[in-house]
């Protein structure tokens, strides 16, 4: 999808490395290799990117190497836009878009990461009324397509207005934490 509204698949396949990879830094001849893309066509999307101010470049040794920009304000939001042009991430959203009464809709740090620091880490976190069965059905559907086992936490709307005014542990980590919104807007959180 993202390919279809950018310009530059180029530029396209350096967004998504680097909002994948935010540690990232290589030199123009290393991302020729992992992209397979002209030596041209990469240098010049390197520097319309930093010229935008997504990516830096630092000289080490005989070379140039480029990193994400962690302080250019849109990071999080590319993060986010990639993330969710992700063909198992677009299957999730789709089977959340066709439970009614879900206010809110998460993927969690845990999820994305895949990495689980204690047993009350989840991977979505779903806010509101929905029918918990066809919640479950959907869940299991999704289980079954992408090979994975899902946890996941439903909480009703008050409950986790509740939660957030009491500083619960398990809300605030999952609000604190890396997170793609499927459902909901980014001020309903807060």
């Amino acid at each position: 999808m993202l390919d279809k509204i950018f310009i530059s698949k180029v530029r396209v396949k350096l967004l998504q490395l680097y909002t994948k990879k935010p540690d990232l830094s290589l030199h123009v001849r290393g991302l020729v290799r992992e992209l397979d893309e002209e030596i041209n066509a990469v240098r010049r999307e390197l520097n319309n990117l930093e010229d935008a101010g997504i990516l830096q470049s630092e000289k080490k040794g005989n070379k140039l190497m480029y990193s994400i920009d962690e302080g250019c304000p849109i990071i999080p939001e590319l993060k986010a836009m990639f993330r969710k042009d992700d063909p198992v991430i677009r299957r999730i959203s789709k089977a959340l878009g066709e439970i009614d009464k879900i206010s809110i809709a998460m993927l969690t740090d845990s999820y994305l990461k895949n990495k689980y620091e204690d047993h009350m880490d989840i991977d979505m976190l779903i806010v509101g009324q929905p029918d918990v069965d066809k919640v479950s059905s959907k869940i299991a559907e999704l289980e079954k397509d992408i090979s994975k086992t899902l946890k996941v936490s439903i909480v009703k709307d008050d409950e986790f207005d509740f939660r957030k005014k009491k500083n619960d542990p398990f809300i605030n980590k999952i609000l604190k934490n890396d997170k793609i919104l499927l459902v909901g807007e980014t001020h309903d959180l807060f």
